[in-house]
């Protein structure tokens, strides 16, 4: 989080003769959780100001643009040739997709390198979820993604 999205949302910060440390009691609005860890100092600290987009129902060839943040989740209604948008150099996306009535298949980028050199085969039953993780090198104009599959 970056100091003036931090001052944006009410924190404020301040140093002392230790590490840098911020103070998040009155950050509110923008940011859906936070923790904090050790009442007398900051050991841990997990922001996630971005909420999970929902692209809704897709099919055919939906364009994931990652401008609308790095969590998205999706409902297959056809089998389906993802393409992707404006990703950050750096940065891991996370796509939370609902197998719909099932028996869906799904396609990839090339630009997508899978774990163990296969694409994931998305779960065939209905109204699962699976997880692709997916994480973007510019220099390799590559992702590099992992799947956890077939939750209920």
């Amino acid at each position: 989080m970056s100091l003036s999205l931090l001052k944006q949302l009410g924190g404020s910060w301040k140093e002392s003769k230790g590490p840098l440390r911020l103070d998040l009691d009155r950050v509110q609005a923008g940011v859906n959780q936070y923790q904090k860890v050790n009442d007398d100092r900051w050991t841990g600290l997990f922001i996630r100001a971005n909420p999970v987009y929902d692209n809704g129902s897709v099919s055919a060839r939906p364009t994931i643009s990652w401008a609308h943040g790095p969590f998205q989740r999706l409902k297959l209604t056809a089998n389906t040739t993802f393409a992707f948008m404006l990703p950050v150099d750096g940065s891991t996306y996370t796509l939370l997709i609902n197998t719909g009535t099932g028996g869906f298949t799904g396609a990839w980028p090339s630009t997508v390198k899978w774990e163990g050199s296969a694409a994931p085969v998305l779960t065939a039953v209905a109204s699962r979820y699976d997880i692709i993780t997916l994480y973007f090198v510019k220099a390799l104009n590559a992702y590099f993604g992992s799947a956890s599959q077939n939750y209920t």
